[in-house]
């Protein structure tokens, strides 16, 4: 089951990568898979996958099949892995997770995006969005940041229980 506050916050991821149908997405650190399964679902987003943990890569494989996702190709690799020059450039890249060594390597992503291409970053971390930042800034690169905090309110008190916040990096190319 779904909490509303995940759909509202990758709601907030999606529109930031500001889709259009047909296009090709890096999903890195793809976790359950969901930023590219609503990608397709929405815009007909053809999804390359990155996901390290095994565990994911199964529980991706599932929900692919589960949504009729077509499109879709996931690479059970480390994140690092999409560094490498065997992929095509995308239009659009989402990081999700991968850590700190994905963290120091945006600028090399950002190279990587086709011209007028997106990529978007998401941390919870205040390590990992410091070192996000340090390596776009070392690079010139130039990038949007929002902080993104979310609460939920119970029955039967309504009292508000806040969420991590999620930091949300966007850079245009």
């Amino acid at each position: 089951d779904v909490c509303s506050s995940d759909l509202d916050k990758r709601a907030v991821i999606l529109r930031a990568l500001e889709l259009k149908a047909g296009m090709t997405l890096w999903d890195i650190g793809a976790g359950s898979g969901s930023v590219s399964i609503d990608a397709f679902k929405g815009w007909r987003v053809k999804s390359f996958m990155f996901e390290k943990n095994q565990t994911r890569c199964e529980i991706i494989e599932r929900n692919l099949t589960t949504h009729n996702v077509m499109f879709a190709k996931l690479y059970p690799y480390d994140g690092a892995s999409v560094l490498d020059d065997e992929y095509q450039s995308p239009d659009r890249i989402f990081v999700g997770g991968g850590g700190v060594e994905i963290a120091k390597n945006l600028p090399t992503l950002v190279q990587k995006l086709k011209e007028d291409g997106i990529l978007v970053a998401v941390y919870v971390s205040l390590e990992h969005l410091g070192v996000a930042l340090a390596s776009l800034g070392g690079a010139g690169i130039c990038c949007e940041v929002k902080s993104i905090s979310m609460s939920a309110h119970k029955e039967p008190l309504k009292i508000g229980e806040p969420e991590r916040t999620m930091y949300l990096i966007k850079v245009k190319k």
